[in-house]
This record gives structure tokens, C-alpha cells and sequence, in this order.
């Protein structure tokens, strides 16, 4: 049996939780399947991204901390420039 979703009917606000989540691969080719609201990684490093609007930049080491979400929407992580592992994409 599905699990029910009392909230189906809703529309999504900024602050309601992820749907989706996935490991990430990072890649300077290809881009994740949905734009992030968030990103974690498991061991600090920098995190080289393109936003939702079309920036590329590369978030330093130590401005994301391990374990905690980093709000942000982006649409790829590169795989150069990114040295933090253990990247997980919350949509």
C-alpha cells in the first residue's frame, strides 16, 4: 500500500520539506535531475555549482558544514572545483 500524502493538494511553499533527494555524481557535463532547495555533504570541502538563475561559483571549504543543510538552488555540481564528498541534492 502507498503511503498517503495529506498534503497532495497543497502547493509547495519555499520552507515545506524536500520531495526528492539524491547522491550526487558531481559532473562538469551533465546537470542534476531536479534543482536543489538544498545541499549536504558528509566531509567539508568547496562545492563548485551553477545556480538556478545561470551563476557559477564555487562555494569555499568551511562555508558549508558537514551534516547541515545549505540552502541553495542549483542545477549542477561540477566535479571540477568540488572537493567536498558525500553530496546529497534535496529537491
Amino acid at each position: 500500500m502507498s503511503a498517503v500524502n495529506n498534503f497532495a493538494s497543497l502547493a509547495p511553499s519555499f520552507i515545506a520539506p524536500a520531495t526528492h533527494a539524491q547522491i550526487v555524481t558531481p559532473s562538469d557535463t551533465v546537470d542534476l535531475t531536479y534543482v536543489t532547495r538544498f545541499i549536504s555533504i558528509t566531509a567539508a570541502g568547496a562545492v563548485a555549482v551553477t545556480t538556478q538563475d545561470g551563476d557559477t561559483l564555487t562555494i569555499p571549504s568551511g562555508a558549508i558544514l558537514p551534516g547541515y543543510p545549505f540552502p541553495i538552488a542549483v542545477s549542477r555540481i561540477f566535479a571540477t572545483g568540488t572537493t567536498a564528498a558525500g553530496i546529497v541534492a534535496f529537491s
